[in-house]
């Protein structure tokens, strides 16, 4: 379990902490992280995130080498066993995927779809609704 950090509401509200329900909450939640962080951010691990600008949309990135960055990405947590399904799409300059993972030590899945833009990153479950912008 951890603490559930939802999207646009603040966690800090002088009532008890609202923690994830289960494990694929959970890695739902810390691949939206993952996803949100820009490369080389993070003070502790200059190494955790994407390099969106120069990886993803930069000039010369081809579908294919987006792919396998994303997928390494999700690969990094260390709840996710496999990627069950993995399909993506660029279109001008969007780049979308939508993919399931397998969790480790437990029958669940998460399903999610990610939108990257020039003006932005919408992370969003099967479901559509959003799990973080």
């Amino acid at each position: 379990m951890d603490i559930e950090f939802t999207a646009g509401k603040s966690n800090f509200n002088g009532t008890d902490f609202v923690m994830t329900q289960n494990r694929s909450q959970e890695v739902a939640q810390r691949l939206s992280i993952r996803f949100k962080t820009y490369f080389g951010s993070w003070f502790l691990d200059t190494g955790y995130g994407v390099d969106w600008f120069n990886r993803v949309l930069g000039k010369g990135s081809t579908k294919t080498s987006v792919d396998t960055l994303i997928q390494l990405e999700i690969m990094k947590d260390k709840y996710v066993e496999s990627i069950d399904s993995f399909q993506s799409k660029v279109d001008k300059n969007t780049y979308s995927c939508k993919f399931k993972v397998n969790i480790i030590s437990v029958q669940e899945s998460v399903e999610m779809r990610l939108l990257a833009t020039e003006n932005g990153l919408v992370l969003s479950d099967k479901s559509g609704n959003v799990v973080s912008i």
